[in-house]
């Protein structure tokens, strides 16, 4: 099979790459891949023996993310502006709010902790983010991850 990948398919900020992302259940708006649109693309694919393999970013987010929420874009909620916020520990705060782990040091890309089993389970779980997916027909990820990371 011929394998081609598609990069942006959840929600995320107008950035160079779409790798600030906002909201990973959410499909992205700004190509317009829609859930009737991004099955029909899944079965066009595999009826010509080609598999859609999916990029993902899942070592950070967006600090406009609705899971951190630093602008305040999703309301009240996120783990920046909510210390109960379901999402706070997703991330290491060294003192909440404005002083936490980010990605390569970029304030705008807020770490999480991939250790974490609620985030865990978030992205890996029965019904979490990547199985929903590979459910859905698609054959695999492209993970987006710095390389002296743990995984």
């Amino acid at each position: 099979k011929e394998l081609k990948e598609i990069i942006g398919i959840v929600e995320s900020a107008k950035t160079r790459l779409s790798k600030m992302t906002l909201d990973m259940e959410n499909d992205n708006l700004e190509i317009g891949i829609l859930d009737e649109a991004l099955d029909a693309l899944i079965a066009a694919c595999n009826a010509r023996g080609i598999s859609l393999m999916l990029d993902g970013v899942f070592n950070h987010t967006g600090d406009d993310s609705v899971y951190f929420n630093r602008s305040g874009r999703y309301g009240d909620g996120g783990a920046y502006r909510d210390p109960d916020s379901p999402y706070r520990s997703w991330y290491k705060f060294y003192d909440w709010p404005d002083n936490y782990h980010s990605w390569w040091g970029f304030y705008t890309l807020p770490a999480v902790n991939k250790d974490n089993p609620v985030y865990r389970e978030y992205l890996l779980g029965d019904e979490g983010i990547l199985p929903r997916w590979i459910k859905r027909g698609a054959c695999g990820w492209r993970l987006d991850v710095e390389i002296r990371q743990r995984y």
